[in-house]
């Protein structure tokens, strides 16, 4: 308002308004390494939507956590969503999520990070048969148990130490 001429005046600002030149972008425009939970972009995707799509109709990929999160607290609409189980990519069993941080989509060894084949039941790690023979040869460890399981097998998605 200008007292001298008691007259108002207002310009539009440029389209669209960007307070200090920042603009978040769609959260559709975020880039999402493949496959990982689109919500959240840290954990491993499990669950695929055939509802959810994006603006550029790729139907969201989620981690369990985020689809229950999403989906349960999104209203009646949400819950009736229908969604299948996403299968491990094709190639190597590790991904790398946007924060740099590796992910593994199998058990590895944790003493040589080789494809694990056995789990201590008694020191709850997974060792390739090499390593669980060479630290399980002598002592006490020689009477501890232990379950077998597949080269490659895939990570519980919850736990993420104990076979699926």
């Amino acid at each position: 308002f200008d007292n001298r001429t008691k007259r108002a005046m207002w310009f539009p600002p440029p389209a669209p308004y960007r307070p200090y030149g920042w603009w978040p972008p769609h959260p559709d425009d975020i880039p999402v390494p493949d496959g990982f939970c689109f919500f959240c972009k840290e954990e491993v995707a499990i669950r695929r939507c055939l509802d959810c799509i994006n603006k550029n109709h790729v139907q969201k990929e989620y981690c369990l956590e985020c689809y229950a999160r999403v989906h349960d607290f999104g209203g009646l609409s949400y819950s009736k969503h229908r969604f299948e189980v996403v299968e491990p990519r094709a190639g190597p069993q590790v991904a790398v999520g946007p924060d740099g941080v590796t992910k593994c989509l199998a058990l590895v060894c944790g003493q040589c990070k080789g494809p694990a084949l056995r789990r201590c039941d008694d020191c709850a790690d997974m060792y390739c048969l090499s390593c669980f023979r060479r630290l399980h040869a002598r002592g006490r460890r020689k009477e501890h148990t232990w379950t077998a399981f597949q080269p490659g097998a895939p990570a519980c998605v919850e736990c993420e130490g104990q076979v699926a």
